[in-house]
């Protein structure tokens, strides 16, 4: 199959697109690449198969032929795209639908195994958070997180000292370096990508939200919270436990291990 794949995969450090690339490729298909982007105004011939969009914000799904598909990697309501969305003939969210979003189809984030891995790196941080304030929930959340190091974009305009955004292999090395990563969602409606990106990586702490459960299952209790008392009790108990600590996250790791980038790409080409 010739795929169409839009995504800002040159002009961002937004590297799914990248992984998207990667598994089209192991599966056989041929890409065309188009950075909307870099080239807003590009013509676009007929010569392929599928539209596969990811994200697309600035995508008019009108002017393409079927089938077309996007995978939408933000939340929901954080921008204003149901009306473009609906465009599609199928669309799939990395977040579990919201209300009113009942066309969207749940298909959770992954990880790239090649990346996304135990480097078996000596551990510097107790807590680790990597990621953008972009809500007053991450907001709020870090605020009362003990943190030992905290990477991302949008903190320092909040007096909050932060690192540089790490993406990819830096991504993978900073959160190797860490007994625990701390994972927080933009808003009640998951499970971000990024859990799927950490739990590979090392021992990950999330808050409960919507799609946590479904991912995680009876594993759910030992490793998220819902308020920061209960943040602050599993943090101290994981890091004067070790033992338990490698325990949990040999059941963590079980369950993401099917959650790879070519694993979720084939069930969008399944769905065709």
């Amino acid at each position: 199959m010739k795929v169409l794949l839009a995504s800002p995969i040159l002009t961002s450090e937004f590297d799914s697109g990248i992984y998207i690339l990667q598994a089209l490729s192991e599966l056989g298909h041929h890409t065309i690449i188009w950075d909307y982007r870099l080239e807003p105004n590009k013509k676009i011939g007929m010569d392929y198969d599928l539209l596969l969009v990811n994200k697309g914000e600035s995508i008019d799904p009108d002017k393409f032929k079927s089938p077309k598909v996007c995978w939408y990697p933000d939340q929901l309501s954080r921008f204003t795209v149901k009306e473009k969305l609906e465009k599609y003939d199928r669309v799939y969210s990395i977040n579990k639908p919201e209300d009113g979003f009942e066309f969207v189809e749940w298909l959770p984030g992954a990880y790239c195994p090649e990346v996304h891995r135990d480097l078996g790196l000596e551990k510097r941080y107790g807590a680790i958070y990597i990621g953008t304030c972009n809500s007053q929930r991450k907001l709020d959340w870090i605020r009362v997180t003990p943190l030992d190091i905290l990477f991302g974009n949008g903190w320092q305009e909040n007096k909050i000292h932060a690192h540089p955004p790490q993406y990819s292999t830096r991504f993978a090395t900073a959160v190797n370096q860490a007994h625990i990563a701390i994972n927080i969602h933009q808003s009640n409606w998951g499970t971000n990508r990024k859990i799927f990106e950490l739990v590979p990586c090392t021992f990950t702490l999330t808050d409960r939200v919507e799609g946590i459960e479904d991912i995680f299952g009876s594993l759910t209790d030992k490793m998220s919270f819902e308020a920061s008392w209960e943040a602050l009790k599993l943090m101290d108990y994981y890091l004067e436990n070790e033992d338990e600590r490698a325990k949990i996250w040999e059941q963590e790791k079980k369950i993401i291990e099917p959650y790879t980038y070519r694993n979720q790409v084939a069930k969008i080409l399944e769905g065709l």
